[in-house]
């Protein structure tokens, strides 16, 4: 049997499934959508200087995802959202910077404008997606990145690329289900 690498499941859904699933936009003015699971006090700075820089080149006001009323960040907080609410965060926004993998997932799927910060740890699968889709120039390493960002990205491949890899795991699927029944016969 060969190696392969399944694609995670929010990615194995096509980005309208998403879109439908979504609430209505619950924020009226554009904003930049930050979603940052990992703090460390070095990349913080980084991350938080990158949100201000971004919100204020595109005029856009700061939505922050998080999970602790606690959290002091930058921007507006909405705390432990729903998940339709969660989608609906990513499917509206004007912009999304991230260290997520599922961040950069949700982005790239509702096609959405977006930077990654790469964590400390754990950015191996957000590293995977972005060379699977081309789109390696989004992973911002310094602030001096954001001066020729463009906000602006076409989709048109990087849709290509997903629904080809969609088809691709699910005939791997088909035939592992195909080789699991025959073998309990």
């Amino acid at each position: 049997m060969s190696a392969y690498t399944a694609m995670d499941p929010t990615l194995l859904i096509e980005g309208c499934f998403w879109k439908k699933m979504a609430t209505k936009r619950s924020v009226a003015r554009p904003y930049l959508l930050v979603y940052q699971l990992h703090y460390d006090k070095h990349q913080g700075v980084v991350f938080n200087e990158a949100v201000r820089k971004i919100a204020e080149s595109f005029g856009l006001d700061i939505i922050r995802i998080t999970y602790s009323i606690s959290d002091i960040q930058l921007g507006k907080k909405i705390v432990l959202p729903k998940v339709e609410e969660f989608i609906s965060l990513f499917a509206n926004a004007d912009y999304v910077i991230t260290d997520s993998f599922h961040g950069t997932a949700f982005s790239v799927n509702l096609n959405r404008p977006f930077s990654v910060i790469y964590p400390e740890q754990f950015s191996t699968r957000i590293e995977c997606l972005l060379q699977l889709i081309g789109m390696e120039e989004r992973k911002l390493s310094n602030i001096n990145q954001i001066i020729g960002l463009e906000r602006d990205i076409s989709f048109d491949k990087v849709n290509e690329i997903l629904k080809n890899k969609r088809e691709e795991c699910k005939h791997i699927f088909q035939e592992r289900l195909k080789t699991v029944c025959l073998e309990k016969e």
